[in-house]
């Protein structure tokens, strides 16, 4: 659910900037605090969690335990147990003998909990945020033109994909390049499916133009991978 933009000058606690998984954690704890008033804006249509790197027959490096609540308030309607429930899937998780989530498991279970809460503005790309001593007030302005007044401002906007010097310039067109940053692998086709997933990838992964390990392109939308293999590189 998501509550309509401010109508009035009010100001909040806070407004986040930025909505992945550390954000959509503090906003599902938050959420059920009546005295705490936040919203957090995000430019993107949808909640999108490494997009492009759901890299086949991996999971989390961490247990479902890590989610974005639970080692906070184990009592939390957002946790991923009451997501695997409330998804008909609990059982077979639990007999599958791996607590560590599929990659694509934990992105959905992180679209699930963005779904959930009235604090979050989806389309919401912040153009400027100015603050005004006299009144101790951050005002955080958006393309559309909607204000937002707040006492405290948190940052959750991420890093970028980092592709070496060597590299830029080759990886233009998926279509024909076999070097490409793992963020755009989504540029190929083929969905990955529930059952497929990838390691919990690093704050910042890098593409490499040297012979390593291999993995045939598949990816979500837009053409079809390159014959042969693509080169990747991907931080243990």
């Amino acid at each position: 659910m998501t509550a309509l933009p401010d109508t009035t000058n009010a100001a909040h606690d806070f407004v986040g900037i930025g909505l992945g998984p550390f954000n959509l954690g503090l906003a599902c704890l938050t959420e059920p605090i009546g005295e705490l008033d936040g919203v957090f804006l995000e430019s993107k249509p949808d909640f999108e969690w490494h997009a492009g790197m759901f890299l086949d027959g991996a999971h989390l490096q961490t247990p479902f335990m890590s989610d974005l609540v639970t080692l906070a308030d184990p009592t939390s309607p957002y946790s991923f147990l009451n997501y695997l429930k409330e998804k008909g899937r609990l059982y077979s998780f639990y007999i599958r003998e791996n607590f560590y989530p599929l990659r694509v498991e934990y992105d959905d279970y992180c679209r699930w909990a963005a779904g959930k809460l009235s604090s979050v503005r989806f389309n919401a790309t912040v153009t400027e945020v100015t603050y005004d001593e006299s009144d101790g007030l951050y005002t955080v302005a958006t393309a559309a033109g909607e204000t937002y007044r707040a006492r405290h401002l948190v940052l959750g906007t991420g890093t970028v994909p980092y592709i070496p010097e060597p590299c830029r310039g080759w990886t233009a067109d998926c279509s024909t390049t076999r070097c490409t940053h793992g963020a755009r692998r989504n540029c190929w086709t083929r969905s990955p499916s529930p059952s497929s997933a990838a390691g919990r990838a690093p704050p910042r992964s890098t593409t490499s133009c040297s012979p390593g390990s291999t993995s045939t392109a598949t990816g979500s939308t837009g053409s079809p991978a390159p014959r042969g293999s693509s080169r990747w590189s991907t931080p243990s």
